[in-house]
């Protein structure tokens, strides 16, 4: 068997790996200013050191996926978003209501405080509150107040 024929194929397979593992390789070397470099290529002089680079798996393997879905993330965020302002402005309602609840409730506790209050009957005639009626009446408008105005 000749030499050259075993030789050559293994030559060949040497000439292809070669760069592949060399690709594979990161170089470190800190230049005359002081910076590091990183890099695929050693520099010209030739002086530096190897970098062994260890991938890392991340503690959880969904986070990877769901990291990389932003689009999915971006949605998320809107949902929430419209939801906070949902709330928010279902609590302005709530608030502007109970405001005009209370303001009313004064207002009808100052009236009946201030003058003769008068009802109209089934017969649609005007019949005006006792003191006794009216007592209960402020009381009650009292309480209103207490409860709405808080």
């Amino acid at each position: 068997m000749d030499l050259k024929l075993v030789l050559l194929p293994a030559a060949a397979l040497l000439a292809l790996l070669g760069p592949a593992s060399g690709a594979a390789q990161t170089y470190k070397w800190v230049d005359a200013n002081g910076r590091t470099h990183f890099s695929d290529v050693p520099p010209p002089d030739g002086k530096a050191g190897t970098v062994k680079i260890k991938p890392q798996m991340p503690a959880d393997p969904q986070a990877a996926s769901r990291a990389g879905d932003w689009r999915s993330q971006l949605q998320e965020s809107n949902v929430r978003r419209a939801k906070q302002q949902q709330q928010q402005e279902l609590a302005e309602q709530e608030r502007r209501n109970a405001e005009r609840n209370c303001a009313n409730a004064r207002g009808d506790l100052d009236t009946l405080q201030r003058s003769r209050v008068f009802r109209y009957n089934n017969a649609g005639e005007r019949e005006y509150l006792d003191e006794k009626g009216r007592d209960a009446a402020i009381a009650a408008a009292q309480e209103r107040v207490d409860r709405l105005c808080r």
